[in-house]
C-alpha cells in the first residue's frame, strides 16, 4: 500500500517553485491524496493554501526523501555562481534555512554529509569573495524559530573566522561546525524548544542537555571534528557554563568563537518573551555581562566588535 512508503514531512522545509522532482501527498479521511505530481513545481498558491488551512504536514515518498536536500543543494550552488552580493547573500540564506529545518526534522547522516558540503562550497565562495565575509550582519533575518537562529550563527561565524584569518579546511571545520552547533535540539520536546513563554527551571535543565545530545549525535555519524563545537559552544571561561562547567584553555577554541556568535545572535534576535536588543546595545550587555565578568574571552570578543564595525552597524 502506498501509504506505508510515505513519510511524513513539516511544510516548513517545503519551497514555491521547487520540489520539482517530489510527488507531495495529503491524507484526506484517512487515505492519502496526491497534491503535486512528480516534475511538477510546487506553486506558491498551493503551499499559501496549505498554510492557510493550517496544515503542517505533507507526506512524501520515502525514496525521494533525499531529493529534498539535493534540490536545496542544487539552488545554492546556482546562487554561488551568481554576481556576489547582499542580495544573493540574502537568497543563499533563505535556502540555508531550509537546510536546517531539514536537517532537524530527519537528522541522518547522508543529510549531514550533504549540509557538510553544502557548508564547504560556501566557504569557498567567502574566500573567492572576501568582501561578503562584511556583509553578513545585513543579511541576517530576525525571527523566532531554531532554523533562523542556525542560519543567523553560521553567516555570523562565517564572516567573523575570514575577519580573524581562518582560511582553506580551517574556515571550512569553524563554518561547518557553527551549522551543526545546536543539533542536539532535535532531542528536546518541542513543547520546550517552541514554547512561547520563558522555561522554567526545570524545563531549562532539559534544554541544556542539547550539547550532549549534539555531541553524541555527531561522534555517532562519525563527524568529530564538530562535535566538540556542539559540546562546548556553551561553555564559560570562568566555569560558570555547562555542561562540563571547564573553564580557561580546557574549553577549545572553535567553541568560543561560535558562543560569542550565538550570543550576540540570542541578544538581537526577536523573542516572544522579551524585546530583542540594537546592536550597539546587545555589544554593551556582552561587554557587561560577559566579557568583563571573564566568561568570554575579551581579546576575540573585541574583534568581534571590530568585525561588525566593518559593516558599519
Amino acid at each position: 500500500m502506498i501509504e506505508e512508503k510515505l513519510i511524513k514531512v513539516p511544510i516548513e522545509v517545503l519551497m514555491p517553485g521547487r520540489n520539482r522532482k517530489i510527488s507531495v501527498y495529503l491524507f484526506i479521511q484517512g487515505k492519502p491524496v496526491l497534491y503535486k505530481k512528480k516534475n511538477i513545481p510546487l506553486e506558491e498558491e498551493k503551499l499559501k493554501r496549505l498554510k492557510d488551512n493550517h496544515i503542517s504536514h505533507v507526506f512524501i515518498k520515502k525514496k525521494e526523501l533525499s531529493l529534498f536536500v539535493t534540490d536545496l543543494e542544487e539552488e545554492i550552488e546556482e546562487l554561488l555562481r551568481r554576481e556576489a552580493n547582499l542580495k544573493t547573500l540574502k537568497e543563499i540564506l533563505s535556502r540555508l534555512e531550509k537546510v536546517s529545518e531539514f536537517l532537524f526534522a530527519f537528522p541522518e547522516k547522508e543529510h549531514f554529509e550533504h549540509t557538510e558540503k553544502i557548508s564547504g562550497r560556501i566557504s569557498q565562495y567567502i574566500e573567492e569573495n572576501p568582501h561578503i565575509s562584511y556583509i553578513v550582519a545585513f543579511a541576517i533575518k530576525k525571527d523566532f524559530k531554531t532554523a533562523v537562529h542556525v542560519t543567523n550563527v553560521y553567516i555570523l561565524c562565517s564572516g567573523f573566522a575570514y575577519h580573524l584569518g581562518l582560511r582553506d579546511e580551517k574556515l571550512e571545520k569553524l563554518m561547518a561546525g557553527s551549522f551543526f552547533h545546536d543539533i542536539g535540539k532535535v532531542k528536546v520536546p518541542d513543547e520546550i524548544l517552541k514554547k512561547p513563554e520563558r522555561l522554567t527551571p526545570e524545563e531549562y535543565e532539559i534544554l541544556k542537555k542539547h550539547t550532549f545530545w549534539g555531541y553524541e549525535i555527531l561522534q555517532a555519524y562519525r563527524f568529530d571534528d564538530y562535535a566538540g563545537i556542539a559540546y562546548e559552544h556553551h561553555e564559560f571561561l570562568d566555569g560558570t557554563g555547562y555542561p562540563r562547567k571547564i573553564r580557561g584553555s580546557e574549553i577549545s577554541w572553535e567553541p568560543q568563537v561560535v558562543q560569542i556568535c550565538d550570543i550576540y545572535e540570542a541578544l538581537t534576535g526577536i523573542r516572544p518573551y522579551r524585546k530583542s536588543l540594537e546592536p550597539f546595545s546587545a555589544l554593551t550587555t556582552m561587554r557587561d555581562e560577559f566579557a568583563v565578568k571573564g566568561k568570554i574571552d575579551r581579546n576575540l570578543f573585541v574583534e568581534f566588535v571590530l568585525f561588525l564595525y566593518r559593516h558599519k552597524i
